[in-house]
């Protein structure tokens, strides 16, 4: 969910999923849809995480899942109902993996 008057901010991800943010932005018609392409490079990135940091962007996480759950994970984001990221969470083991 985007509020009134903010702004949509994609990065990364492959043109496909560009041109469908764009073009489904044009027919939104009740939010203001921002589009900037650009290769991201550290000063950029470091840019977003103060953003970040200082709480004026944020992401929005519609559903975790333990890495356990990947199969789950990958149904859920299959049938299209997703509205904003599904996080895989992977933890630590006690030992190195062999």
């Amino acid at each position: 969910m985007l509020r009134d008057g903010g702004t949509y901010l994609f990065v990364g991800g492959t043109t496909g999923a560009f041109l469908q943010v764009a073009l489904l932005g044009r027919w939104s018609g009740s939010r203001a849809m921002k589009m900037h392409a650009t290769r991201p490079n550290a000063a950029d990135l470091a840019a977003l995480t103060k953003l970040f940091e200082e709480g004026r962007v944020r992401s929005v996480i519609d559903r975790r899942y333990p890495l356990s759950g990947v199969p789950e994970a990958v149904r859920y984001l299959e049938s299209r109902r997703a509205r904003g990221k599904v996080v895989v969470t992977c933890t630590a083991t006690a030992g190195p993996v062999q």
